[in-house]
């Protein structure tokens, strides 16, 4: 394939894609070739998974089972699975388990946008990569979303931890502290930690509002000149992250309280969700097919251009001590 880096270089490619002849058809699956560079970088929704689910690649044929922790979030006597026996001198310690297994069913999301072939031929090269992030941003936020409630699902499973002397919708430290109690607290899950905390815009606020009493300067500072693009500094030893859809009313709230049936603490406004990503045995995103795009002949007949794509993949929470919700 030619170098197509530079904008002349671009915009020469697209303007011949204008025509009606087998040339600027071929041209028109060039496009798209050299637009899918463009559609893996250019999303304006945030990407909220990188972070949280860990990709699993799934080969063709192969079923996408994952075996559960041994460690069952049912098990209350956790005492007595803390030492094997040697059955004899010198022999090495066996211990056979027969294991549960989830499948986690993959499915396909597609998405696919069109311009007018007048933008091609005048070479607005402006109008085709904003098209192309607008495309992309159809993904992300559907995965964003879908991986979203499968943690949200997962973190209601475990009571609801807050703050009863605060007042309503009032990010504390207390609240913290207690979440990073409750993780550790939760049925078989002595070497929980609460690693990453996942806030409102109005909370991250709140925390900005410390006193230097509270957090210390440099944290502080931190938190007051962030630009919203650099990651948030860290509290407690726990890493915050700015969710615009939680908070009042939000997406992500009116799914834990309308679909998942969640509860609110007396009086309080909103939830946090807290993770444990240290171990990552928890979140897994297998992909059966990764991303791909293609050029749409049938809009020619409209004087249109424009690219498709899909992919396949799946969410799940093999274990739900890894999620907490908090109250405030």
């Amino acid at each position: 394939m030619s170098d197509f880096s530079s904008m002349d270089s671009k915009k020469d490619l697209l303007r011949s894609t204008a025509g009606h002849d087998p040339v600027s058809l071929d041209n028109r699956r060039v496009l798209a070739q050299v637009l899918s560079d463009v559609w893996k970088t250019g999303a304006f929704e945030p990407d909220l998974l990188g972070g949280i689910f860990t990709r699993i690649n799934v080969a063709p044929g192969v079923d996408a089972k994952f075996p559960l922790d041994f460690y069952s979030p049912t098990i209350s006597d956790t005492d007595d699975h803390t030492a094997f026996v040697v059955p004899a001198e010198g022999k090495i310690p066996n211990r056979v388990i027969d294991g549960d297994e989830v499948h986690v069913p993959t499915y396909k999301i597609a998405n696919a946008i069109s311009w007018n072939l007048d933008y091609a031929r005048d070479a607005r090269w402006d109008v085709i990569e904003r098209a192309i992030e607008v495309f992309t941003n159809g993904f992300t936020r559907k995965m964003n979303d879908d991986g979203w409630h499968v943690v949200l699902a997962a973190a209601a499973n475990n009571s609801v931890t807050n703050d009863t002397a605060a007042g309503s919708g009032v990010f504390t430290k207390p609240l913290l502290t207690s979440m990073q109690t409750a993780m550790k607290r939760l049925t078989g899950n002595r070497d929980g930690k609460l690693t990453d905390l996942f806030l409102s815009p109005e909370a991250i606020a709140d925390i900005r509002n410390f006193s230097d009493t509270v957090v210390d300067d440099a944290t502080l500072r931190a938190l007051i000149n962030h630009d919203g693009e650099a990651p948030l500094p860290s509290l407690f030893g726990v890493t915050l992250h700015e969710v615009i859809d939680m908070g009042v009313g939000q997406e992500y709230q009116t799914y834990l309280t309308g679909t998942v049936g969640a509860s609110l603490a007396a009086s309080d406004a909103e939830f946090c969700v807290g993770l444990d990503l240290g171990r990552r045995d928890s979140f897994v995103m297998p992909v059966r097919e990764d991303m791909e795009m293609f050029d749409d002949p049938s809009l020619h007949r409209s004087g249109k251009a424009g690219v498709y794509g899909w992919m396949e993949l799946g969410f799940a929470a093999l274990d739900n001590r890894r999620a907490i919700l908090g109250s405030l």
